[in-house]
């Protein structure tokens, strides 16, 4: 039985310029049997992908973060996989020791910057701090 539209790694849909010359490393994919596979290039949700551990074609549910953080001023890049605080740490303590800009992604998706000596609204609150709501 042959499935019209199916494919193992989805494609760069037609006219489609959120793909066009990116660079998009690979992400995991939760599917709707409950397994976790790594596509590269990453699919959308909804698409239908084969499931190597099912042996058949299943939807895609969702796409785990997967955070890096990358320097401007250099060559520091690190993987941080499902971690967002270990990558908001690893950017503060490489920008504070350099002095350099450091963003993180979620995929290919830049999500923060950290800029030594700035102070911005997303810090955590002290103990002693009235909370904002």
């Amino acid at each position: 039985m042959r499935r019209t539209g199916s494919r193992i790694a989805p494609r760069a849909r037609a006219g489609g310029a959120d793909r066009a010359g990116s660079h998009d490393p690979a992400r995991t994919a939760l599917l709707n049997c409950r397994h976790l596979q790594e596509f590269r290039p990453p699919p959308h949700i909804g698409d239908e992908v084969y499931c190597q551990r099912c042996k058949d074609y299943r939807h895609v549910v969702t796409l785990l973060s997967d955070y890096r953080a990358r320097c401007r001023g250099c060559n520091y890049s690190r993987k941080f996989g499902r971690t967002m605080f270990m990558a908001d740490r690893a950017a503060r303590n490489h920008g504070d020791k350099t002095g350099h800009t450091v963003d993180r992604y979620d995929g290919s998706k830049l999500e923060w910057t950290y800029t030594p000596g700035e102070t911005s609204h997303g810090e955590q609150l002290a103990l002693d701090d009235i909370p904002p709501f």
